[in-house]
């Protein structure tokens, strides 16, 4: 996956998924019954959460409670390192 910024806009967006190679050694050591569901389908839904909180705020740390598979958490991480660039 790719975090893009459009030049005209400053919108933030992604570009590509992780491969199935790269999900199994993300989650190689997760238990299986729920991180890894619909973790590739979420990932919109989480850039454009991510997108709509860094609109509100310049800086800060992110916190994952634990009750979802993991997406927003990742797609933060990504996020934050595409914007430290």
């Amino acid at each position: 996956m790719q975090w893009m910024r459009c030049t005209a806009c400053a919108h933030v967006f992604t570009d590509g998924y992780f491969s199935a190679e790269v999900l199994s050694a993300l989650f190689s050591s997760t238990n299986d019954h729920k991180t890894r569901w619909n973790f590739e389908q979420q990932r919109h839904v989480s850039a454009r959460m991510i997108e709509f909180v860094a609109g509100h705020v310049d800086d800060g740390s992110w916190l994952d409670v634990g009750f979802g598979n993991g997406s927003l958490l990742f797609t933060a991480e990504e996020w934050a390192s595409r914007r430290s660039e």
